[in-house]
């Protein structure tokens, strides 16, 4: 599977995806904003999912906060490939909801191909940042199938994980 990390890496660099210059910064940074936006929404899941409330009021200053954070040009960089990620995941979500073959792939579901869509993406990142996610994500998977919070009895807790 590394070797498949590597193929993915090399053909995107040679077709221009990883240009060391930002083609138009303002639509980098824009999908930046929309990550930066998506991180905060995705931390008030993980407090759904933990039993607590939301509050709409907080979460607009959470952004607002966000917003304002001074982003070198290569976390701006970086962060713009992880909201591709984050764009897949949502095409996937949209196909789901939709139950509709894909448009270039008809043979396969939408969800099916936007997942690959996001894998692709995912496995170029990590060979860019030379990051084995194999490796590491049997290792975390083994941390897992031990960790206390994953257990069925502390997830039916008050504030066990629900989802």
């Amino acid at each position: 599977m590394r070797n498949f990390q590597k193929e993915i890496n090399e053909h995107n660099i040679k077709v221009g995806w990883w240009l060391e210059k930002a083609e138009n910064k303002e639509i980098e940074l824009n999908a930046v904003r929309l990550n930066l936006m998506h991180l905060i929404l995705s931390r008030e899941l993980e407090n759904v999912r933990r039993g607590k409330s939301i509050n709409i009021s907080d979460i607009h200053q959470k952004i607002d906060d966000i917003m304002k954070m001074d982003l070198s040009e290569f976390e701006v960089f970086l962060l713009s490939k992880i909201s591709l990620m984050h764009s897949e995941l949502s095409e996937a979500t949209e196909y789901l909801i939709k139950n509709e073959a894909d448009k270039h792939l008809p043979n396969h579901s939408g969800l099916s191909v936007e997942l690959a869509d996001l894998l692709i993406r995912l496995l170029d990142f990590c060979e860019h940042c030379n990051i084995d996610i194999f490796s590491i994500s049997k290792e975390k998977f083994e941390y897992n199938k031990h960790r206390a919070d994953h257990k069925k009895d502390a997830r039916s807790k008050e504030d066990g994980k629900k989802i």
